[in-house]
């Protein structure tokens, strides 16, 4: 147990070895003659016949003493001692290189750099081809991994990659239309459809990378136009909570319009927008393009609340009577 013990605590070979000695068996049969003399003396014969009988065999080392094995112990535990600290003292002296990532944390940040990869060349292809007019494959490739199914991996599916485009971007864009929208409370101006485009479509206007592309403006062009575009972004509105809000707003602005034309009007507005001032290669001076941002919102002002006339109001009716 001695043995053990000091085995769990110092881990040194040589109290493993000299508890082994001490252990052995024929050293635990071993009697003494002067202790079987005293025990035949005492009458306890016995213990007499089991000390002949035990008598110990030629070639055996007599058996150590406890105080040997003590005093052998604490020489072990000595050079334990010193050699722990020899090492303490090594291990502050050397400085050592910082810690390496776990593989598992390099796969995942290597993923995560892919990924936001691949977004930005779906944002760039889908806005110069298309929905359409790039693959899977060549989004891969764009984003500069040998594998054609990294998408697949990462997304799922063209939904999903187009999802990941409007998750990345559509909230900074929400955040500054809550400032805007902030600023037209607090002017009053909620009941204004000027004010509310401005703040619905501001943002996009100015929303560009850091190169000055309006990437994000030509892959919503992109969107709209596509056959499957709306299909595709399905499921997407809880991104956008103050446009919706805006939304709102402008229904109650415009009483006249019925709620389901006032959103079709938003869909052709948002198209002539990005056509006419989002989506233009070549970027036109400050001053210009400023002047064009705010003719187009006043466009769009005025194709909100332009006058419904009789057989729309009709078209309208007979399209709810069929869905009843």
């Amino acid at each position: 147990m001695v043995g053990v013990a000091f085995d769990k605590i110092a881990g040194c070979p040589s109290a493993v070895a000299l508890a082994a000695q001490w252990h052995r068996p024929e050293v635990h049969r071993r009697v003494s003659p002067a202790r079987a003399g005293v025990g035949a003396s005492a009458g306890h014969a016995g213990s007499a016949v089991a000390g002949a009988r035990v008598a110990e065999p030629a070639g055996v080392l007599p058996a150590p003493s406890l105080i040997d094995f003590s005093s052998r112990l604490t020489d072990v535990c000595s050079q334990a001692t010193y050699w722990r600290m020899r090492l303490v003292a090594c291990t502050r002296q050397r400085s050592y290189p910082p810690r390496i990532m776990s593989r598992s944390a390099q796969r995942n940040r290597l993923d995560a750099s892919l990924a936001d990869k691949l977004v930005d060349a779906a944002e760039m292809l889908y806005a110069t081809h298309g929905i359409g007019g790039a693959s899977l494959r060549q989004i891969s490739a764009a984003a500069g991994t040998a594998n054609n199914y990294a998408v697949q991996y990462h997304f799922g599916d063209v939904a999903g990659l187009i999802r990941a485009v409007l998750e990345r971007r559509m909230p900074e864009i929400e955040r500054r239309r809550a400032a805007l929208l902030a600023k037209a409370k607090a002017a009053g101006l909620l009941g204004d459809l000027r004010a509310l485009n401005e703040v619905l479509y501001r943002p996009l206007i100015e929303y560009t990378n850091p190169s000055g592309e309006r990437w994000f403006a030509r892959f919503l062009l992109a969107l709209f136009t596509s056959p499957a575009g709306l299909s595709l972004a399905s499921g997407t509105e809880q991104l956008a909570p103050v446009s919706a809000h805006i939304l709102d707003l402008q229904c109650v602005a415009t009483p006249a319009v019925p709620a389901i034309l006032l959103r079709e009007r938003h869909r052709m507005i948002v198209t002539m927008i990005l056509m006419t001032v989002l989506n233009r290669h070549e970027p036109f001076d400050d001053q210009l393009d400023a002047a064009l941002s705010d003719n187009a919102l006043e466009m769009a002002t005025a194709a909100l609340s332009a006058p419904v006339s009789k057989s729309v109001r009709s078209m309208l009716k007979k399209s709810a009577a069929a869905k009843r």
